[in-house]
């Protein structure tokens, strides 16, 4: 899945955890976006599934994901996209990070590839500061902790635009993925009074909210 929708995914698991301390997103939503997503795309697939949109898309990604290769030691990475913190992802062990780096990367290509869409122009730097400043907004975060499906426990971390969640051991983080939310962006933008436009990849729960007011 893309980026974007595995952090839906995120938000919504994490609020079922707190209303009903049950591991479950809003299945309607992730399909949605799948569907909406793979039509921005102009994939028509009778199944709406992510890998056909990914399938077509596969050159493009790859020409973004080539530039970034994994470095030896390495255990994650901290992902800007248009000079904006999108996501951070880390495991415990090289070994395993490194199983993972590519697979990760194209999550973030896809989201990319949208943005692109939508934007004259993409902006790919990105300061110390800015860096410091991403990192230092999770870590900020406390995170509510649930007993874990399987041994350890699942922390989760919801905070304005940001969402996600960790996998702790014996004190140990396993595997780490938090999100920079895109429509809580766009919310916190319409609070400031500048204005948003909202193209035909809306947020489900945004239409769905609007839908329930009209």
């Amino acid at each position: 899945m893309s980026s974007n929708i595995r952090a839906k995914k995120s938000r919504s698991v994490s609020e079922n955890l707190n209303f009903s301390s049950s591991f479950r997103s809003d299945q309607g939503e992730v399909w949605n976006e799948i569907e909406m997503e793979a039509r921005a795309y102009g994939v028509h697939s009778p199944t709406a599934a992510m890998k056909d949109t990914l399938e077509k898309n596969r050159e493009s990604v790859n020409q973004y994901t080539n530039k970034f290769r994994y470095v030896e030691g390495q255990v994650g990475c901290l992902v800007f996209l248009n000079g904006k913190p999108a996501g951070f992802e880390m495991l415990s062990r090289p070994e395993k990070y490194a199983m993972l780096h590519e697979k990760i990367l194209r999550s973030y290509g896809i989201s990319k590839l949208r943005i692109m869409q939508n934007v004259d122009y993409i902006d790919y730097s990105v300061s110390q500061k800015e860096f410091e400043s991403a990192i230092s907004g999770i870590m900020a975060i406390d995170a509510a902790c649930f007993p874990s499906v399987g041994l350890g426990e699942d922390c989760r971390l919801r905070q304005g635009k940001i969402a996600g969640s960790a996998l702790r051991y014996e004190e140990e983080t396993i595997h780490g993925a938090v999100f920079w939310l895109d429509d809580e962006i766009k919310k916190e933008k319409r609070r400031e009074g500048i204005y948003v436009i909202d193209d035909e990849m809306a947020p489900y729960r945004e239409r769905r909210d609007r839908a329930a007011h009209e």
